[in-house]
């Protein structure tokens, strides 16, 4: 049993060995996945109802990187990537407001879309395993506040009465953000059978919003979690 089992760890190093691309050699990789996104010291305050600090959101990512081995443990890449990013917010929590008239709130997203260019380096410490780091510049697509409201009565019983009908509401504009985004991405990957898994997370540079709001210290925080396929050129 010890032999059979030792055989498939062998055998298994060295497929994933060999499906490494020899050095001088050129790979693409499309990638799918998610982004796991937060801004940091962000909240949301709307008509003067706060309903506290962003909290994460998951997000499509999704693109390709042109990858070149540079030695057997050295590689770099180049890569273009959608992603979702942003936060949400918090329901309403009116369970311990005075009776009078209120506007609750709910699935509040701040949505923002960025079109991100990682270039990356990847360090290889044992077989399909590397550890990578590098810097992203993201430029912005979309900014949009996304949430849904209805105004509501709390009776002295403690009986709610919504007073009118929950309304979608969107405001999409990118005048108080930056366009363009850096940050530095660090994560590691696994490579099998030309498929490969990336886990990431992007350490944010930038304020995301312009000089009006700059004492406003908001960051984007990102994990990303994505597969691939390698394609040898």
């Amino acid at each position: 049993m010890k032999r059979i089992i030792l055989s498939l760890a062998v055998a298994a190093m060295t497929a994933t060995a060999s499906a490494q691309p020899e050095p001088g050699t050129f790979s693409v990789i499309p990638r799918v996945g998610v982004a796991i996104a937060n801004i940091s010291n962000e909240t949301f305050v709307y008509d003067g109802n706060s309903l506290g600090s962003g909290k994460y959101r998951e997000g499509l990512s999704a693109g390709a990187d042109l990858q070149y081995q540079a030695t057997d443990m050295l590689a770099l890449s180049l890569g273009v990537a959608y992603a979702r990013q942003g936060c949400k917010y918090k329901d309403s929590d009116l369970s311990t407001a005075n009776p009078g008239s209120y506007t609750g709130y709910s699935n509040v997203r701040n949505n923002l879309d960025y079109l991100n260019v990682p270039l990356m380096g990847h360090l290889y410490f044992a077989p399909g395993l590397s550890l990578n780091a590098g810097v992203q510049m993201g430029f912005l697509l979309h900014s949009s506040l996304a949430f849904d409201m209805a105004d509501v009565t709390i009776n002295k019983d403690g009986s709610y009465t919504y007073t009118s009908q929950a309304e979608h509401v969107e405001n999409s504009s990118t005048d108080l953000n930056k366009k363009v985004d850096f940050s530095i991405p660090v994560g590691v990957s696994f490579e099998y059978a030309n498929v490969v898994v990336d886990f990431r997370y992007n350490i944010g540079l930038t304020k995301i919003y312009k000089s009006v709001l700059n004492d406003i210290n908001s960051r984007n925080k990102v994990f990303a979690l994505t597969v691939g396929y390698k394609l040898d050129l």
